[in-house]
C-alpha cells in the first residue's frame, strides 16, 4: 500500500505541476490523486489527531472556514458557492500533504527542477514569437499590451519569477540529479529567466522577483563576512532595473505607460480605461465596502455586489463592462470577511513560516515571498490556478521540513 500511496503522490504532483502551465483538467486530476493517496493511509484516524496538532498543517486549512463562515451573512448564495469551489483546495491538500510519504529535499529539488524545465521551454517559446513580430508587440506595451503569453500573463510572471529563483538556488546548492554539469545548467537557466523577466515586464513578476533576491542577498550578507562583495551585489540588484530601462523597450514603454497611467489617475480623466487606474479605483471600493461592516465584512458571497453599487454610486464615469473585485488579496479579504477574518487570513498563512523557523529552506520562503507581494496587486486566491500555484509549493517546501505522520 506505501508502494501506492508513493506512486499516487508522485504522479498526482508531476500532474498538477505540468498543469500549472498547460492545462486546468490536469491541475484538478492532479490534486485528486494526491488527495486520494491520503485516504489510502493505513492509520487515518491516528493522521487526523495528528494533523489536528500540527499548527503548520491546520492553519491554511483554517483559510478555508474564514470564507465558509461568511457565508453565514451572504444572500448571493450561487456567487459564494462558486467562489468556495476555488477554495477547496485549502480544505483538503493540507491534510493530503501531511499525510504523504516522507519528502526528502532531494525529491522537493526534482519537483522544482521540472517545473522549471517547463518555464524555460516555454519562456523560450514566447521569446521566438516576440522576436517574430519585435515592432508591433514592443508598440503595444504603450497601450497595455504585453507578449503572447501560454496563460494569464500575470501568473505567468509569478511562476517565471519562482523559477528564476528556484534556479539560482538549485545552482548555489550544487543539485546534482542526473549528471554532474546541472548547477551550471541552473545558473544558466537563472540568467536567461532574469532577462526575460525583464523582457516580459509584467510587474507583479518583477516586484516578486527583486523581493525575493532582496531576502536572498539579505541571508548572504548575513552569513558571509566579505562586505565589499555583498555591497557590490546589492548596487548591482538596485542598479538593474535602471539599465533595463535604457535597454529593454519592452521595459521602457511599460515604464512610460505607468505614469502616464498614474497620471490619469491623479487627473481622474476617463481612468476606467487604464488597469493602474482601474486597480488602485478597485482597491478604494473594496476598502469602503469594509467600512460598511468592518467586523464581519459584506460577506463572500456579496462582496462583488458591494463593490459593484459602490462604483455605480461613487464612480459613474465607470462602464459598467469595466468593473472588477479589489485587486489586492488583503483587502478583497477585508471586503468580504471584515477585519477579524482578515487578522485569522494572515496569521493563518504566516504561523507556518515562522515556525521552527522554516524561512530557512529558500524555496518555502521565496513562494511566500512571491505569493505574499502579489497578494498587494492582486486578487491571487481567487481563481483556480494562483490558489494551485501556492499551495502546491508551499505545501511541497513545508512538508520536506517535516516527518511523515507517525
Amino acid at each position: 500500500m506505501e508502494r501506492v500511496r508513493k506512486l499516487l503522490f508522485n504522479l498526482g504532483m508531476l500532474l498538477a505541476i505540468a498543469g500549472l502551465p498547460l492545462s486546468r483538467a490536469m491541475i484538478s486530476i492532479g490534486m485528486g490523486l494526491i488527495i486520494l493517496q491520503a485516504f489510502l493511509h493505513p492509520q487515518p484516524l491516528h493522521c487526523l489527531r495528528a494533523f489536528l496538532r500540527n499548527k503548520s498543517f491546520l492553519f491554511p486549512t483554517l483559510v478555508f472556514f474564514i470564507f465558509l463562515i461568511s457565508g453565514l451573512w451572504s444572500d448571493n448564495l450561487a456567487y459564494f458557492a462558486g467562489k468556495m469551489q476555488v477554495k477547496l483546495p485549502f480544505l483538503l491538500l493540507p491534510y493530503a500533504f501531511f499525510t504523504a510519504p516522507q519528502m526528502t529535499k532531494r525529491k522537493v529539488h526534482s519537483f522544482l527542477a521540472f517545473f522549471l524545465l517547463l518555464i524555460s521551454v516555454l519562456s523560450l517559446l514566447t521569446l521566438i514569437n516576440y522576436a517574430l513580430h519585435y515592432r508591433e508587440v514592443t508598440a503595444g506595451y504603450l497601450e497595455a499590451k504585453t507578449l503572447q503569453v501560454p496563460f494569464n500573463h500575470i501568473r505567468f510572471s509569478l511562476m517565471l519569477s519562482f523559477s528564476a529563483l528556484t534556479a539560482f538556488h538549485l545552482y548555489r546548492e550544487k543539485v546534482k540529479l542526473l549528471v554532474k554539469w546541472e548547477p551550471r545548467f541552473y545558473l544558466a537557466l537563472s540568467t536567461f529567466l532574469f532577462v526575460f523577466l525583464h523582457i516580459l515586464s509584467v510587474r507583479s513578476g518583477l516586484l516578486s522577483f527583486y523581493l525575493g533576491a532582496a531576502w536572498m542577498l539579505f541571508q548572504y550578507i548575513r552569513q558571509s563576512r566579505n562586505r565589499k562583495k555583498a555591497s557590490l551585489l546589492l548596487l548591482l540588484l538596485l542598479g538593474i532595473p535602471a539599465l533595463a530601462y535604457f535597454t529593454v523597450p519592452t521595459f521602457h514603454n511599460k515604464i512610460e505607460y505607468m505614469h502616464h497611467d498614474l497620471e490619469q489617475y491623479r487627473s481622474g480623466d476617463e481612468i476606467s480605461r487604464f488597469s493602474d487606474s482601474r486597480r488602485l479605483s478597485s482597491w478604494e471600493a473594496g476598502i469602503a465596502v469594509g467600512n460598511q461592516s468592518p467586523l464581519t465584512g459584506a460577506g463572500y458571497g456579496d462582496f462583488r455586489e458591494e463593490v459593484y453599487r459602490y462604483y455605480a454610486r461613487e464612480m459613474p464615469s465607470f462602464d459598467p463592462d469595466t468593473y472588477i473585485i479589489p485587486h489586492n488579496q488583503l483587502i478583497l479579504t477585508y471586503a468580504a470577511t471584515g477585519l477579524f477574518g482578515l487578522l485569522l487570513f494572515i496569521v493563518f498563512l504566516l504561523y507556518p513560516v515562522f515556525r521552527r523557523k522554516a524561512y530557512r529552506f529558500y524555496p518555502f520562503a521565496l513562494i511566500n515571498i512571491i505569493i505574499w507581494s502579489s497578494f498587494m496587486v492582486e486578487s491571487t486566491l481567487e481563481i483556480q490556478l494562483g490558489t494551485a500555484f501556492f499551495l502546491l509549493f508551499f505545501l511541497l517546501t513545508l512538508k520536506a521540513q517535516e516527518s511523515e505522520c507517525p
